[in-house]
């Protein structure tokens, strides 16, 4: 693209959740049924994908660091996540079991039950927790925030995955090129409120869908927002409506 562009901040929507810099800790060897400390995580495990582990969190316990919500990295806090998922208090403790998992692409923070987890990146492993019968616990699902600054390129080639976001309100619209279907650099928030599905001022919710690049996108001025022509693009993506 041409020199303009390239002077555009255009954080991928994957780096966005990147807040902390983390490196594994208490990563000592667990085994099934053993009673674990509050520092305690599960990165010692990773790699045992979809196996079953149960664990005895004690009492007066110190809530640590973790991140995600439902699906947790695995140098996450295994007793503190128990607790940002309901399953146990601080106080208390108690027994919970988790599931391995791979890692994930981007995990979403939030407060719950009293916890606050983190916004991550990728990472190398996870895992969920599962109650008795080997169901995974889970509540409502999580929709990741966005930046008006944010774009869709650490997307790029996912073609037809679709992906749900939470834009904030008073935002600040940014760049955007294409009609109805965008470059994938292109401001995602802004784009939602060219195709008029959000608003600046109070946000939404909106849904893309990752699309290959086009030939040429045309530019047009919808919804108070000006969106630009440009050329052949690697990456694209649509909003489902």
């Amino acid at each position: 693209m041409i020199n303009s562009r390239q002077n555009i901040l255009t954080i991928g929507v994957i780096s966005l959740f990147l807040t902390v810099i983390k490196v594994d800790s208490s990563s000592a060897q667990l085994a099934d049924s053993q009673q674990i400390n509050w520092n305690n995580n599960a990165t010692s495990l990773r790699g045992r994908l979809d196996q079953d582990f149960t664990f005895t969190c004690s009492s007066s316990g110190r809530v640590g660091s973790i991140w995600g919500t439902d699906i947790y990295t695995d140098d996450s806090s295994i007793c503190s996540a128990a607790v940002h998922a309901g399953l146990i208090t601080a106080r208390d403790g108690g027994a919970v079991t988790i599931r391995i998992r791979p890692g994930e692409d981007a995990y979403a923070g939030t407060n719950r039950n009293g916890v606050r987890s983190g916004n991550y990146g990728r990472w190398s492993g996870s895992f969920i927790f599962v109650n008795s019968i080997g169901s995974p616990v889970s509540t409502e699902p999580v929709i990741p925030p966005l930046e008006w600054s944010d774009t869709a390129t650490g997307l790029r080639g996912r073609l037809d995955q679709d992906f749900t976001f939470s834009c904030p309100s008073s935002g600040r619209v940014g760049s955007v090129w294409g009609t109805n279907t965008y470059t994938d650099d292109s401001s995602i928030c802004s784009a939602a409120v060219h195709a008029g599905l959000i608003t600046a001022r109070d946000g939404g919710v909106v849904t893309i869908r990752i699309r290959p690049g086009e030939d040429a996108y045309a530019g047009t001025n919808r919804n108070g927002v000006r969106s630009s022509n440009y050329g052949s693009w690697s990456g694209s993506f649509i909003f489902l409506r």
